[in-house]
């Protein structure tokens, strides 16, 4: 993936909440590139929508959509906000084709507004299999595994969701995982946890994950923080 192309991704989790797998992996590939992180919407008292957006490292811009609308997440009725919103975003930082990387199937119906040059799912929960998921929850997640480029899974093939393991899968262990459990990971035979990542051709050529960036590593923690996620399930 060449380092001019942007990443713009869609997530269920907050940038701020616990740092764990997105951070971990986001931090490090915005060393060469832009990362915008689109969180869910929150509500706001305001009769239009707008962007609450700050960076907390260079070249990644944390993007919280402001909506005065009520439904949580990435529902359906948020979607002609976010989509309004979107293509402005896309239009004031001057993103071209990028990539897009989801960490949530709800987000997908934004692919559109992107005119993405490839589509990545990072599945780091079965997310239908929780409490209070959307309906729609499912069904999105297989129309991603359709069209994504590159499907990573949180870990080996052995404890993927079975959907997820596709010819374009590769395992990806949690960053917060024990590290004697990630080195038995990363000694399975499973062809999903063999490096380099796989890609998926595009056209006509396939493309390769340079290995310096590949979100297949298991980076360690920062100073000060913790892998322990205390998340109890919101999708």
């Amino acid at each position: 993936m060449p380092s001019a192309l942007d990443l713009v991704v869609f997530s269920h989790l907050r940038w701020d909440f616990v740092w764990q797998r997105p951070q971990h992996l986001l931090t490090r590939l915005a060393a060469g590139r832009r990362v915008f992180f689109v969180e869910e919407p929150l509500t706001h008292d305001q009769p239009e929508p707008a962007w609450e957006r700050h960076s907390p490292s260079a070249n990644l811009v944390v993007c919280r959509p402001r909506s005065p609308l009520p439904s949580p997440g990435f529902h359906d009725d948020q979607m002609p906000v976010l989509r309004r919103l979107l293509g402005q975003l896309l239009q004031e930082e001057r993103i071209r084709e990028p990539v897009a990387w989801f960490y949530t199937p709800m987000a997908l119906p934004l692919v559109e507004v992107l005119q993405a040059r490839a589509i990545i799912y990072d599945c780091m929960d079965e997310l239908s299999s929780f409490r209070h998921a959307p309906p729609q929850m499912a069904q999105r997640e297989a129309a991603l595994l359709r069209r994504a480029d590159v499907v990573f899974t949180g870990g080996p093939a052995s404890t993927a969701p079975a959907r997820t393991v596709t010819p374009t899968s590769t395992a990806s262990p949690a960053a917060s995982m024990p590290p004697t459990s990630a080195r038995l990971a990363s000694r399975s035979r499973s062809p999903l946890t063999r490096p380099p990542c796989r890609t998926r051709a595009s056209g006509s050529s396939a493309s390769s994950t340079n290995a310096s960036t590949s979100p297949c590593s298991t980076p360690s923690l920062p100073p000060g923080r913790t892998g322990t996620s205390s998340w109890s399930g919101r999708w």
